[in-house]
């Protein structure tokens, strides 16, 4: 019997700036273990988390945008 577990939710709508929000979501992800994800809840489309992204973590992560807007925005971030 195969038993998964839902990823974890990061809601960053409350944190304070956006360097605040990229530090919290990047330690959370290199916490994952490979095939694991998360998922980041934000009031915005976050294009910059996105971005910080390819700088820092290229090729370790896929992206998928599961709601947008207009008041909640989910994307699912996955190590690979």
């Amino acid at each position: 019997m195969t038993t998964t577990t839902a990823p974890p939710v990061l809601d960053i709508r409350q944190l304070g700036a956006c360097a605040e929000r990229k530090a919290y979501v990047l330690s959370a992800f290199d916490a994952l273990a490979h095939g694991e994800s998360l998922i980041v809840v934000n009031d915005h489309l976050p294009r910059g988390l996105r971005a910080h992204f390819e700088e820092q973590r290229a090729g370790l992560f896929s992206w998928r945008t599961l709601e947008e807007g207009p008041y909640t925005f989910r994307v699912q971030i996955e190590r690979v």
